[in-house]
């Protein structure tokens, strides 16, 4: 069991999709190779996937016939606004079903139909968006990750970087930023940022056994699978309405180690905060007690939100540069009724 000092002036970063596509926008990539936000979740990775089986049992729940394509429709009742369709309730019912085996797919590898949303639903095209726009070597070899170098060269080893995204950008970006980083639950060396990426990674490898997982260096984006039967989609926790982390023991294991943190400052960067994530938001709120809160996020909306869910005033940034700069505005908090 290892355990993060408490330090003076420590500070906790939370990282989020936004991060990632603020990277992707700041680079100049197109939309369609930007990664996913939550509102975009389906548009950008099932482009030529559909999880059909799953989707059109999903789809016939809320009274919707799933047609020959039960992906195409979903997006097509998510972008009017059809209440209840939205990616997080999608993969709820995706998890309540994970056992479903397709006929005839018994012998497959992954069988079930749950794993292979994680696969060829995530892994698969996310890995692609990244090899084919943000983590495209540059003319120096390496990606260029200017916002991400710039919040990381902010934070000391003391600091500590709760990562939801399963990219590796944050991480790259970090060690760019002359950072050596450390996964938990490992223990880090005094020298070393530690890094908490409890949604999963796609350098998290669970063992052919599932009982074991270890990191591989941030470098490793691949959706390729080892050879000994280890697999890299299996430690991914979805955007799933009400998630519970006891439900995914390796989340459980990392959370575990940094929830007893007592930091100074909290900075949110291109965190959309919501109320269906509660072992999460328990742990916000909790070290949102004792710390300033900073939120990175052009949404005054989302400030807002964040303030009234965490029942403290937060300063919010527009952009990382409007973070550096210290130029922020202060949002006070409604009481939730």
């Amino acid at each position: 069991m290892i355990s993060l000092g408490q330090t003076q002036g420590q500070r906790v970063l939370v990282v989020g999709a936004g991060a990632t596509y603020a990277e992707a926008k700041q680079a100049g990539l197109p939309p369609e190779l930007q990664p996913p936000l939550m509102t975009t979740f389906a548009q950008q990775l099932w482009r030529e996937f559909n999880p059909h089986l799953l989707m059109s049992a999903f789809l016939a729940t809320l009274g919707h016939d799933g047609g020959n394509n039960a992906a195409a429709k979903f997006i097509e009742l998510e972008s009017d606004g059809v209440p209840g369709m939205n990616v997080e309730r999608f993969f709820a019912f995706a998890y309540r079903n994970r056992h479903l085996i397709a006929p005839g797919c018994e012998a497959y590898d992954p069988a079930t139909e749950y794993e292979n949303l994680l696969l060829h639903g995530i892994l698969g095209p996310l890995t692609l968006l990244l090899i084919l726009g943000l983590l495209k070597p540059g003319p120096q070899g390496d990606p260029d990750l200017p916002l991400t170098r710039q919040v990381a060269a902010r934070l000391r080893p003391v600091d500590l970087v709760v990562n939801l995204n399963y990219d590796t950008v944050f991480e790259l970006g970090a060690q760019q930023a002359g950072h050596q980083i450390a996964f938990l639950p490992n223990r880090p060396s005094s020298s070393e940022l530690p890094i908490a990426k409890p949604h999963g990674s796609l350098n998290l490898f669970l063992s052919p056994s599932r009982d074991r997982f270890w990191f591989s260096q941030p470098q490793i984006v691949t959706g390729i699978q080892p050879a000994d039967g280890s697999r890299n989609y299996l430690g991914f926790v979805p955007p799933r309405f009400e998630k519970q982390y006891d439900q995914h023991p390796i989340a459980e294991a990392i959370l575990e180690r940094v929830a007893p943190l007592i930091p100074t400052v909290v900075t949110f960067w291109g965190i959309g905060l919501t109320d269906s994530d509660h072992d999460l938001l328990a742990i916000f709120r909790r070290w949102a007690r004792s710390a300033a809160v900073e939120f990175i996020n052009p949404s005054q909306a989302d400030a807002a939100r964040a303030a009234r869910l965490l029942g403290v005033p937060v300063l919010q940034f527009h952009d990382v540069d409007a973070w550096t700069q210290g130029r922020g505005r202060a949002l006070g908090f409604a009481p939730i009724s």
